[in-house]
Parts: C-alpha cells; sequence; structure tokens
C-alpha cells in the first residue's frame, strides 16, 4: 500500500498535459527548457517521450513567485521575474 501511495506522489506529464496545466503551449516549454536564465526543470526522456516531474514545476513556479516578490520589495524592476533589469541613462 505504501508503494501506491509513494507512486502517486510524483505525478508525471508529457508536453501537451503540462503546457495545459501551467495555460501555455508546447513551444513555450520547449523555450523555456532552453533557456537557462529561466531554470525550467529538465524533462526525462524515456523511449525518445519527455515527462516532467509535476512536483519539481511547482517548486519551480514557487520560487519564481518569492523571486518576484522579493524583488518587488526592493523596488528592483525584473523582467519575468527571474533576473534585475539593468537601468539605462535616458
Amino acid at each position: 500500500m505504501s508503494a501506491i501511495m509513494k507512486s502517486e506522489k510524483t505525478r508525471w506529464l508529457r508536453n501537451t498535459a503540462l503546457a495545459e496545466y501551467l495555460g501555455t503551449t508546447n513551444m513555450t516549454i520547449y523555450r523555456w527548457r532552453r533557456n537557462p536564465a529561466v531554470n525550467f526543470p529538465a524533462a526525462t526522456v524515456i523511449s525518445g517521450i519527455e515527462y516532467t516531474d509535476l512536483q519539481e514545476v511547482e517548486r519551480w513556479m514557487k520560487a519564481r513567485v518569492v523571486n518576484r516578490m522579493t524583488a518587488k520589495e526592493k523596488g528592483v524592476k525584473t523582467r519575468g521575474g527571474q533576473q534585475p533589469l539593468k537601468e539605462t541613462a535616458s
């Protein structure tokens, strides 16, 4: 019974289901994975099909929210919640 409980805690999603869950597209998932600044969780590839651990994605989303909130409190402008924007002299 505990083995079943453990397997239910880890939920693996294919890219289409993951994009639907996040309210985005497969192309966005593709771009996030290839952009090191975004730090999106890597997929596990089995027989050529990508699977992503939903728990890792949820941790990634929570970290982005915390980063944006922390930057906002400090008065730092951010780009997508990750990196501070460089101020330019106008």
